[in-house]
């Protein structure tokens, strides 16, 4: 892979690109590391990262509607239902066992059945505080399994940051 392809994918994937990398340095480090994305447990972790920030945004639009008349609140499917449909543990060799991750879907957007206010509205700020809660931390767990997956690499090539 050339320097010019590896800048296009680093722009193209959202954990590495649009995080605040910092620093021309990080930058390079990460331009490196793009030959990795093929490992499940990064693939995971940006899956992860998207779905949070897919509900954190529909969290925001229930929050701004929150006093039209008839608004309904919507949400998106657990991450953890959207892994198990495609999660496929497979043997590779006796006594090795390797996770085949498929790309994750789209998380499918619903509309909760929640309590309906009295402006006909079914958004309650309490619970979408509470969600938003769900989601920031869902966000951080996926930015701490991509650091902590990085260290480990870094640290097997003898590269301790």
């Amino acid at each position: 892979m050339d320097h010019v392809t590896s800048r296009r994918r680093v722009a193209a994937n959202p954990l590495l690109s649009g995080f605040g990398l910092g620093s021309w340095e990080r930058h390079q480090e990460v331009v490196g590391i793009v030959m990795l994305n093929g490992l499940a447990v990064l693939d995971l972790a940006s899956s992860m990262a998207r779905h949070a920030a897919e509900r954190h945004k529909l969290i925001a639009e229930n929050v701004a509607n929150a006093d039209t008349p008839g608004y309904r609140a919507r949400d998106v499917q657990d991450f953890s239902t959207l892994v198990n449909d495609t999660f496929t543990p497979r043997v590779t060799r006796p006594g090795h066992a390797e996770t085949g991750v498929a790309p994750i879907r789209p998380a499918g957007i619903f509309e909760p059945e929640l309590p309906v206010e009295p402006n006909g509205s079914t958004v309650n700020i309490e619970d979408q505080t509470l969600r938003a809660v769900e989601s920031q931390s869902q966000y951080r767990m996926a930015m701490t399994v991509y650091d902590k997956t990085l260290d480990l690499l870094r640290l097997g090539l003898g590269r301790v940051r």
